[in-house]
């Protein structure tokens, strides 16, 4: 037989049915892969989110603590100015001077700066960022590290060979 004939007494409709059939059966499984993807990503985000506030945590800690420093920067500062108007020559008396000198100069000097950034360094590092959906968040993400770093680094750049 000649091709052109076993194509004529074909079934065309079984043919159209089978075609019809794999196209929609194609379609469910990219629609199922679809939705497992996006189900694996907003996940995968929820536990970036997690990692964040953890990280977020550690920070607020961090600058708590830089409160507290400061708090004792402050008192020892203003004793070392008290000495400054009343004076008192006496070797105990310098040497508690100068100590509170020291201290208010040394404390809280780049103590909890750094912003803990390993989970966004790998959002950032493997481009899954976009993850987080919401443009402002992903926005406020960047600046807040970018300051962060900003910030430690000018730090770093003042910081001097004296002893801690």
């Amino acid at each position: 037989m000649r091709p052109t004939r076993i194509l004529v007494q074909k079934d065309w409709r079984s043919v159209i049915g089978e075609i019809l059939l794999i196209v929609i059966g194609v379609s469910i499984a990219l629609a199922v892969d679809e939705w497992r993807q996006a189900r694996s990503d907003d996940i995968q985000a929820d536990e970036y989110v997690d990692r964040l506030i953890e990280d977020f945590e550690i920070d607020v800690t961090g600058w708590q603590k830089i409160d507290e420093i400061e708090v004792e920067k402050i008192a020892a500062l203003d004793q070392a100015l008290a000495w400054i108007h009343e004076p008192d020559f006496s070797t105990s008396s310098v040497k508690h001077f100068l100590g509170n000198l020291t201290i208010g100069s040394r404390l809280a000097y780049g103590v909890g700066t750094q912003t803990e950034n390993l989970t966004f360094n790998e959002l950032i590092s493997t481009g899954r960022l976009g993850l987080i959906k919401s443009p402002t968040v992903r926005r406020s993400l960047m600046s807040y590290h970018y300051w962060g770093d900003m910030s430690a680094t000018r730090i770093i750049a003042r910081q001097t060979d004296y002893a801690p």
